[in-house]
């Protein structure tokens, strides 16, 4: 193999693990962001009404609490209304403590 291939061969090595490693470095930049807020307001209106067998939504709004995004979501179902809020980063769907 003469030197000009050699060179010609390296060359084209180094080209290709350059655009392999921005490849993977745009890859995990769209990861990173997609983290921030992985669940819209819709999902967590549809979970939170699987959560409680059906009922007319009320109130569904996105808010932030302790620094968090968070979906808050008012079902109604047989006379009583039932609150939801959704962590839009974990998914996690909990009832909010209830006034007694």
């Amino acid at each position: 193999m003469s030197i000009k291939a050699r060179i010609l061969t390296a060359f084209s090595i180094v080209l290709l693990l350059l655009s392999l490693t921005d490849a993977m470095a745009e890859r995990g930049s769209r990861r990173g962001a997609a983290k921030s807020d992985n669940y819209s307001l819709d999902s967590a209106v549809s979970k939170a009404r699987k959560r409680s067998k059906g009922g007319r939504v009320v109130r569904a709004e996105t808010g932030e609490r302790d620094g968090r995004r968070t979906h808050n979501i008012r079902i109604y179902k047989d006379g009583r209304v039932k609150r939801y809020r959704m962590d839009a980063e974990t998914g996690r769907l909990t009832r909010p403590d209830r006034k007694r």
